[in-house]
């Protein structure tokens, strides 16, 4: 085997490692993209379910899963963010989710899929300084149960 052979060999499973691995982002970020010619829908803040990060780290991040309603043309549909905080922010996250509840968002909505959405501003102030994604199937929540269950 050449020089060449080897270096290809161990660059496409490096590829294929790096490619799975930011995926999701990828998949994320296109959908944002695509998200700005899509209509907006007004959402209702409905629950929240708080946990940490299960990151294999000691001081793992806190969370709170904001689940949204919304309707359209008579036919609900759902969706979900996250807010992430640092790892001492449990009484922050709880707080603000406590306070979007019951409130409304603005949302955009895939016109061939509704199922399919995204909030249209990821830097509202109420959120504050926490971090806020769409991709909740990129993070593995454990529930936390000095965080309480759910805000409903």
């Amino acid at each position: 085997m050449n020089e060449n052979h080897r270096t290809l060999i161990f660059l496409i499973p490096f590829m294929l490692l790096a490619i799975w691995g930011i995926f999701p982002s990828l998949r994320q970020l296109f959908r944002a993209l695509l998200s700005r010619r899509w209509p907006i829908a007004q959402a209702t803040m409905d629950s929240a379910t708080f946990g940490q990060l299960q990151s294999g780290k000691f001081n793992a991040p806190y969370v709170a899963a904001i689940a949204y309603s919304f309707s359209i043309d008579g036919h609900p549909y759902l969706g979900m963010f996250v807010l992430q905080g640092r790892s001492d922010a449990e009484i922050e996250i709880k707080t603000a989710a406590r306070a979007l509840m019951g409130g409304t968002v603005a949302v955009r909505y895939a016109p061939t899929n509704p199922k399919i959405s995204l909030l249209c501003n990821f830097s509202d102030p109420r959120f504050g300084r926490l971090r806020v994604t769409q991709a909740p199937w990129t993070l593995k929540i454990a529930p936390n149960p000095t965080l309480g269950d759910a805000l409903r």
